[in-house]
């Protein structure tokens, strides 16, 4: 939705996979969708909201909710299934990297790398 030139709201849906630094590492090779809204200001997002669903190859489940905010992007875990049920996380951090050119119009590409602790259960 076209607010003024070079502002926009849109709602957004992604889709990916995740890689750790190490092959097989926790988080390593999952797939995940989000759902969210986004409020474009001068091309970048300026605000929005995601809420982030992560599957493992072994088939326990993520979830996470993202906030960005003038361009800060934190992350909040909201619970998971099997191995990730009581999960606590602190001293998450989102990084976006330089975005890539688009193959699709109307499409969005982007990578961000993300860091913290963890415990289990």
């Amino acid at each position: 939705m076209p607010l003024n030139e070079g502002n926009s709201a849109q709602t957004i849906e992604i889709t990916g996979t995740t890689r750790a630094k190490v092959p097989g590492a926790m988080f390593d090779n999952n797939s995940f969708r989000c759902l969210g809204s986004e409020i474009m200001h001068d091309g970048k997002v300026a605000s929005g909201r995601d809420v982030c669903m992560a599957l493992d190859p072994d088939g326990d489940r993520r979830f996470a909710a993202f906030t960005t905010d003038e361009g800060k992007v934190t992350r909040k875990e909201l619970g998971g299934t099997g191995k990730y049920d009581g999960m606590v996380t602190s001293n998450q951090t989102v990084e976006m990297m330089p975005t890539t050119p688009i193959v699709v119009p109307g499409t969005v590409q982007g990578c961000n790398h993300q860091t913290g602790t963890y415990k289990l259960k």
